[in-house]
């Protein structure tokens, strides 16, 4: 009986050993896709306005595109084909994540846009 049980707990061991392996992987795995997702930067503030990270195309071309109601997919494939479709995507999330200071910053583009119009038409 004493062999059995010293067996069994050597056995009991291994598996708490391995337990302990396999979370520990899980917590780092999962570590590294959170800091890879977290760290991924789709909206860059520069120039005095908004822009798609790592391009020359404007956010709030990607946002008009999208509230005038075009697909994700469209607006890569047929307005931005420099765009990634993660792009886009990113950039619409981004958007939808702080709606209230872009849409600010839309308001006053518009509104500088109609004064530049207004003085140059």
């Amino acid at each position: 009986m004493v062999f059995v049980s010293g067996a069994l707990r050597r056995s009991h061991t291994k598996i708490h050993a391995i337990m302990d392996d396999v979370k520990t992987t899980i917590i780092l795995e999962t570590k590294r896709v959170e800091e890879a997702f977290v760290d991924k930067q789709y909206v860059e503030a520069r120039d005095q306005g908004y822009w798609i990270a790592g391009s020359r195309v404007s956010l709030e071309s990607v946002i008009y595109a999208f509230l005038d109601g075009l697909a994700p997919e469209t607006i890569a494939a047929e307005c931005f084909p420099v765009l990634s479709l993660e792009q886009v995507y990113g950039a619409i999330a981004y958007y939808l994540s702080n709606r209230q200071e872009i849409d600010v910053y839309l308001r006053q583009m518009n509104a500088e846009f109609e004064a530049f119009h207004l003085n140059f038409a």
